[in-house]
């Protein structure tokens, strides 16, 4: 009876320390705090040294649902007093390309110089530093902060309420210029597209399947943005993929210590995948719903689960031996160097409730499936 009575405490002296850790939750409000502070660290790892240095993008809201979500019809109206404004496409229930322009115009169009069309070619390229005062065009003094006004006014003269966007933070903006002859001139004001990831109950949708994993073959996920391809005020494409919530499966999930992702992350360091980390977002990915198949993928009634997930841009490979794919310069065109045109950049993702990384090198299907909640 001793014995017995023995073997029991020292099963729960090991034990209770798992069960403590497995019941460790937190609420988003205490995520912010624990983030407080950023990722900051140094590492070695197969021979290379591997600094990280940034702060995570945490949503400003007070819970984190779980939803069902789908593709609905957006009621729009184009002003009917402006024959500037024309339908391009329409590819389903909430998604859809408006243009404004002049008959013969297009906002990313060639210009016509000498009898030779001259198109733009890259100028900058920014994903974080949008300060209203920003001139995001060449040749152009308008600033983001205008940009982003005026797109309000005009997601409201179509019906759609601009609260879908953050406007004041986009996802990146990318802009092109076209060059004259002589260093700094331009022969007319450039263009640029501007991404907006849309926010669902004030958290942005940051997964994207397509940037998360190296099977190029999963055909699953959907896109949800605004979009825009700017020149000026009467010259610009407009493109909406929304999606809208029909349920709510769980009110407010709890999600793992950002120590447990930062601990999740630097194994993957370690093991050698993990080569630089640009930055980490906090929101939803929008997973295909249980039993899913890629015959499914043209059903445009078909649901979505928006489930919380962390997203690290990153250089990541999947051969801790091999060196990551350099970044791709254009020597013709003048884009600076920028890490996200490596083919090894990677947006892996680690879901939020568990922070368990969502193995980026996976080949099967069940990656992109829901993952439910774990109780």
């Amino acid at each position: 009876m001793r014995k017995r009575l023995t073997a029991l405490i020292l099963l729960t002296i090991l034990i209770l320390p798992l069960f403590t850790q497995a019941m460790e939750a937190y609420s988003i409000k205490d995520i912010r705090q624990q983030a407080a502070q950023g990722w900051k660290g140094s590492y070695k790892a197969h021979g290379r040294e591997i600094a990280v240095d940034v702060m995570p993008q945490i949503p400003v809201v007070d819970a984190v649902p779980v939803l069902r979500v789908q593709h609905l019809e957006v009621p729009v109206s184009l002003p009917a007093n402006d024959p500037l404004w024309h339908p391009v496409r329409d590819d389903g229930p909430g998604e859809f390309l408006v243009q404004r322009s002049a008959p013969g115009q297009e906002p990313a169009g060639a210009l016509h110089v000498g009898g030779e069309n001259i198109s733009a070619k890259g100028w900058r390229v920014w994903y974080e530093g949008f300060a209203p005062e920003l001139m995001p065009l060449s040749g152009n003094p308008i600033t983001f902060g205008e940009i982003a006004s005026w797109l309000g006014g005009t997601l409201v003269s179509l019906g759609l309420d601009p609260g879908i966007i953050q406007l004041s933070q986009p996802e990146d903006i990318q802009s092109h210029a076209y060059y004259g002859a002589k260093e700094g001139e331009y022969l007319a004001p450039g263009w640029a597209s501007f991404h907006w990831q849309q926010i669902i109950s004030g958290i942005p949708v940051v997964g994207i399947f397509h940037r998360a994993f190296f099977e190029s073959h999963f055909e699953g996920g959907t896109r949800t943005d605004i979009s825009l391809v700017y020149r000026q005020p009467d010259n610009f494409w407009l493109g909406v993929h929304l999606v809208q919530p029909v349920e709510t499966i769980a009110e407010d999930l709890p999600l793992a210590a950002f120590s447990q992702v930062i601990k999740t992350l630097e194994e993957e360091i370690s093991a050698g995948f993990l080569r630089q980390v640009l930055h980490i977002k906090l929101g939803y990915a929008l997973f295909e719903a249980p039993g899913y198949t890629s015959k499914q993928v043209t059903d445009k009634t078909r649901s979505f689960y928006a489930f919380p997930i962390w997203s690290i841009g990153s250089i990541y490979v999947s051969d801790p031996k091999k060196a990551a794919a350099p970044v791709y310069v254009d020597h013709i065109d003048p884009y600076f160097y920028d890490p996200h045109n490596s083919l090894a950049y990677r947006e892996i993702m680690v879901n939020a409730q568990t922070g368990q990384l969502i193995n980026p090198q996976s080949r099967k299907v069940d990656a992109i499936i829901y993952p439910g909640i774990k109780h």
